[in-house]
């Protein structure tokens, strides 16, 4: 299970697809895991590389001390965007 830490929390995530392809990013809905976009990566994993993650709180993911805003959760895939 790869992780890495970004904006103070250690993300689970998953990387399919060719190495330099576009990344598309898949985010659950609250609730969710990355389990939700099993289907839809296989059909995009030829063209794109996909990432999909378990935000904060939930799946892999540990929670961490702050609120889960609207802009947390944006900042959280731009920091993890850019440790990848």
């Amino acid at each position: 299970m790869p992780t890495v830490s970004a904006n103070g929390a250690t993300f689970h995530y998953e990387l399919h697809g060719p190495a330099g392809a576009p990344v598309l990013a898949f985010v659950h809905a609250l609730g969710a895991t990355t389990d939700m976009w099993r289907e839809q990566v296989a059909a995009f994993a030829g063209p794109y590389r996909c990432l999909t993650y378990d935000a904060v709180g939930h799946g892999e993911t540990p929670e961490r001390p702050a609120s889960a805003t609207i802009e947390a959760l944006a900042d959280d895939l731009a920091s993890l965007l850019d440790a990848l």
